[in-house]
């Protein structure tokens, strides 16, 4: 897998792909990514933006597949309506990437074609070369809707919840 960063249209990137279907997940959050952090001495340095797939396309150890999405059904035609939204604009935040959720396209012999892995706090989406998927605005937050819909606990402020707990974690320690 080459690492690439550059900025692909979400259009062009959904264009390309091959895929029969689409598995939804959600990563780095509960009780599994909570220990990661207490064994990691409760720093996120290396947590932070890993994917949901390392390069040899093994799931992040807190991954949890929550929907399966098929060609032929009225939630592909969504998330095809969605991406298929004409980039306006984006603002970019100054954080780096704190991936949660991700798309998995799967080709019919349950083969992992690609994955994309999204931070909808930061406005951050990045495939499996590392490439950088460009996004207008509302792309983000109907999309953010849909895996919500799929049973994606995606709350606002999630990095800054967890920075609370991270602290209060500590504090504990301390007593």
């Amino acid at each position: 897998m080459t690492m690439g960063n550059k900025n692909i249209p979400i259009q062009k990137y959904f264009d390309a792909l091959d895929y029969e279907f689409i598995e939804t997940y959600s990563f780095n959050r509960g009780p599994k990514f909570e220990s990661q952090l207490m064994e990691n001495n409760l720093c996120m340095s290396g947590l932070v933006s890993m994917p949901i797939l390392n390069a040899f396309k093994q799931f992040n150890d807190t991954a949890n597949r929550l929907a399966v999405i098929r060609k032929d059904t009225q939630e592909h035609y969504v998330l095809k309506n969605i991406i298929s939204k004409q980039f306006v604009g984006k603002i970019d935040w100054m954080c780096a990437p704190f991936y949660r959720n991700a798309l998995i396209f799967k080709t019919k012999d349950d083969q992992i074609a690609e994955s994309l892995s999204i931070c909808f706090e930061c406005g951050y989406m990045q495939n499996s070369n590392g490439d950088y998927i460009q996004a207008d605005e509302e792309v983000y937050t109907e999309l953010k809707s849909l895996l919500k819909s799929f049973g994606h606990n995606i709350q606002n402020n999630e990095y800054l919840q967890l920075l609370e707990k991270i602290n209060e974690f500590k504090k504990q320690r301390q007593s």
